[in-house]
């Protein structure tokens, strides 16, 4: 949870600090690095303790091959809220609300489906949904589903409705 409250959020705000206002102190470009390190190695050590059956006892090339699972998504979607940020400010806070209520409307309809008519999320469902967020590649044998393409999905529509979004509003603001 250390990544998913502080390592990610420290590393969007020094993305926009350095990418944003323009700041390139040494500091900030070492504190970025640290912090985008801390997020990917972080989550890859959470993914390969969790496939591994929460069994300690295991070689590291699995914490590795968590991290190359993850981190092509933790950067996109840093990269991508560092640069909305930039663009709308506070308005950015929107992006993680909107992405969390949408997937846990798509995960309540999906247990539905399953024929689980208890509509009520597991602790682990929901720590499910919070990861996806910066880990799609978060896997639970509990589940009958997975989060990946669902995560990828929600997420990819955002960006897509967010560049239009911002498309028509600079088009318009031109004219």
């Amino acid at each position: 949870m250390e990544m998913l409250l502080e390592s990610f959020p420290q590393w969007i705000l020094n993305l926009f600090i350095i990418q944003g206002l323009q700041v390139y102190e040494t500091l900030n470009i070492v504190s970025m690095c640290i912090s985008a390190f801390s997020v990917v190695y972080g989550l890859g050590e959470f993914l390969a303790f969790r496939a591994n059956g929460t069994d300690p006892d295991y070689p590291f090339s699995k914490t590795v091959w968590g991290m190359l699972t993850i981190v092509v998504d933790a950067m996109l979607r840093g990269i991508f809220l560092a640069y909305i940020m930039t663009i709308v400010k506070v308005l950015s806070l929107l992006i993680p609300t909107v992405y969390l209520i949408v997937m846990l409307i798509t995960i309540l309809i999906i247990i539905r489906r399953n024929g689980n008519h208890i509509t009520i999320l597991q602790t682990f469902e929901a720590l499910g949904i919070a990861l996806s967020f910066v880990c799609s590649a978060y896997e639970d044998k509990r589940l009958k589903y997975t989060f990946r393409l669902i995560s990828k999905c929600i997420f990819s529509a955002i960006i897509i409705i967010t560049a239009i979004i911002l498309g028509i509003t600079h088009s318009s603001t031109l004219f």
